[in-house]
């Protein structure tokens, strides 16, 4: 049950709650969903409630825990006041005039006390001032420090009437994901983040790459604790998460893979996950958003998903080809209408076919692009603080292959397009959201 409820809560991609103030505590309401959209009933969850003061990552002021079960329609009931504190402070210490003040919200999915964030939201009422005619919701697969109006006070009406209309409204929040719909198993799809991961070092800061064939090259070469560039190429699991290797920082360079992560990346390994781990700059700030697709899911990407048709190739998948000059590998999603004057793709669903395929400018790109299409760039890879330009391109997926060897998404490799790698070696990571 704590396993499974592990995969419910963690991989959660819709959340939403209200704060309504009252004396003596604050009544705190959400509804949680598994990343199906199927309501998480009867689930036991552990909550850490924080008020910070001034900013969304403002000084802490308060602190609290609860224990508590979804009831059979998905809710949770808690009241902000009367869980078990941290520290001496109470919620009647609070300056409340001295605010703004802002509720985050943390769940420990697996009872280890490793709590992940679902969202940050302004406190619009205080409890000596109830403002009856406002309330906030959050959505965990949007920018968590993004709150939204309602123009209703949450606490009294039905929230089952109007839960298709919440989630119509949260559904269109952004949070960084590429429109096109892509089948990674069946009745599973997956949308990839708008570029590649990239890290600067000295700032401690992850984004996606600004547009899709969007490379680091040779800036992977000064790699470095104190590196104020770029780099999007990283040993196996080194989402910086210290449960997983010795090799373990972004920016790791031991060229000896039994310094890094030796198992899958998810389960006990599941932080070692780039996108799990990681709050990603624009694009969502949450941890648990986004992840790395398995071996399986990559195979059946590319081999096995029914497509759209495209010229007079049916289930049309990838194809090679350079984008504004940059080798790589075009993904169709499921459902595609290639754009009017934009040349067709050819060589369809050939692995072995060169980058020189299909050649399409950056006007082009955003027109195929908008209709959904994913480019991973040839972006090399790195040995040691070695960069190397190689026409074979591989992209990290979370799936082993025995010791010191993890499977990658191999671009240009004639022996197949799904093949293993060495873990020290640093390579490009596409992340996808549920």
């Amino acid at each position: 049950m704590r396993q499974l409820l592990a995969t419910i809560l963690f991989t959660l991609s819709l959340f939403f709650a209200t704060a309504i103030m009252a004396q003596p505590g604050i009544a705190y309401q959400g509804l949680v969903l598994r990343s199906d959209s199927i309501v998480a009933t009867s689930a036991p969850i552990n909550l850490r409630l924080s008020i910070l003061q001034g900013a969304p990552d403002g000084n802490t002021v308060y602190v609290e825990f609860h224990q508590t079960t979804t009831n059979e329609q998905g809710f949770f009931n808690v009241e902000l006041g009367s869980g078990s504190r941290m520290g001496a402070t109470h919620l009647a210490d609070i300056t409340w005039q001295d605010g703004p003040y802002f509720l985050k919200s943390e769940i420990d999915p697996d009872g280890n006390y490793d709590y992940r964030i679902l969202s940050i939201a302004e406190l619009l009422s205080v409890p000596y001032a109830l403002h009856t005619h406002s309330a906030a919701y959050v959505a965990g697969t949007a920018d968590c420090l993004q709150t939204i109006q309602i123009e209703q006070l949450f606490a009294f009406i039905d929230a089952r009437q109007h839960i298709d209309s919440l989630m119509a409204l949260l559904s269109t929040a952004s949070i960084g994901c590429l429109p096109g719909l892509f089948s990674v198993a069946p009745q599973r799809t997956v949308q990839f983040s708008k570029g590649n991961l990239q890290y600067r070092a000295s700032t401690a800061t992850w984004r996606f790459a600004p547009r899709q064939y969007d490379i680091e090259a040779s800036n992977n070469s000064r790699i470095a604790s104190n590196n104020d560039g770029w780099i999007d190429l990283f040993g196996w699991g080194t989402s910086g998460w210290h449960g997983a290797a010795r090799a373990y920082l972004p920016y790791a360079h031991s060229i000896n893979s039994a310094d890094y992560a030796d198992a899958n990346l998810t389960d006990s390994l599941r932080r070692a996950d780039w996108g799990i781990n990681n709050l990603i700059d624009s694009s969502g700030n949450c941890r648990g958003l986004w992840r790395t697709l398995s071996a399986s899911e990559m195979s059946y990407l590319l081999e096995q998903r029914q497509a759209s048709t495209i010229g007079t190739t049916d289930d049309a998948r990838y194809c090679y080809a350079s984008v504004n000059n940059v080798r790589g590998l075009i993904l169709f999603p499921d459902r595609y209408t290639h754009p009017t004057q934009t040349p067709l793709p050819t060589a369809i669903n050939q692995p072995t076919e060169p980058y020189t395929s299909n050649h399409y400018s950056a006007e082009q790109w955003d027109a195929m692009e908008q209709c959904g299409a994913v480019f991973l760039p040839a972006a090399g890879s790195r040995s040691g603080s070695n960069y190397t330009p190689s026409s074979i391109s591989r992209y990290w997926t979370s799936t082993v292959n025995g010791t010191g060897r993890a499977f990658t998404l191999t671009l240009g490799e004639p022996s197949g397009m799904l093949a293993p790698c060495e873990t020290y070696k640093g390579l490009a990571v596409r992340l996808v959201h549920e």
